[in-house]
Order: structure tokens, then C-alpha cells, then sequence
């Protein structure tokens, strides 16, 4: 027999047995991503937090070893928001060839861990 798991089911689940694997905005993007792709799917925390991953931008360049290639616009006056933004849009241009994006954050990414 299978439940039919609500968005609050899920984060309290994750609460109880992974607390600190993902941040609560990143647990309701893998909700979504996931009732989106299989809404029978079988809740499985462990399962979930070794096949998904969260990490900062920063991160993912460092794990991913991803080449910042700099904007040519840029000068000594630049907004450092652009420069997250275009950091961003590198980091989900690498990644969307080498994985599957669940989705951003204001700073993270969460991405198929594969």
C-alpha cells in the first residue's frame, strides 16, 4: 500500500531522520521536482539525501572544478550581485551538461548526486 506524502509529511521527515541535509527551501524544490517526476514515488529519506545534494555556489565550482570565465563588462565599479548572477549562470550552464538541476536557491544549488 502507498501514501500520498504532503509537502509537510516530507519536511518532517527529513527533520526526523536527515535534519541539516538540506535547507527547508531546497526540501520544497526536491518536493516539487520529485512529485512533478514520479508522484508515486516511494518516500525514502536515505535514499533521497544520497542521490540529491545541496551545496552553496561557491561549492559546486570548487567540487565541480568549474572554469568562471569572467564577464568582459566588468570593471573596478561592478555590483557584486552580477557577479553572483553571472557565477549562477556558469555553475547551472556546467552543471545542467554533467547532471540533472533540481534547482537554486539564493545561494545554493541542489543537484542529482551522479
Amino acid at each position: 500500500m502507498k501514501t500520498t506524502v504532503s509537502l509537510n509529511a516530507f519536511l518532517e521527515a527529513f527533520k526526523k531522520l536527515r535534519p541539516g541535509n538540506f535547507s527547508e527551501e531546497a526540501l520544497i524544490k526536491l518536493f516539487n521536482y520529485l512529485e512533478g517526476f514520479d508522484p508515486q514515488m516511494e518516500l525514502n529519506v536515505t535514499a533521497l539525501c544520497c542521490e540529491y545534494e545541496e551545496t552553496s555556489i561557491s561549492e559546486a565550482i570548487d567540487l565541480w572544478d568549474i572554469p568562471i570565465v569572467p564577464d568582459e563588462d566588468w570593471d573596478e565599479d561592478l555590483d557584486y550581485d552580477l557577479i553572483d548572477e553571472h557565477r549562477r549562470e556558469q555553475v547551472e550552464k556546467y552543471l545542467k551538461k554533467k547532471t540533472t538541476i533540481v534547482g537554486f536557491t539564493d545561494n545554493t544549488v541542489i543537484y542529482a548526486e551522479y
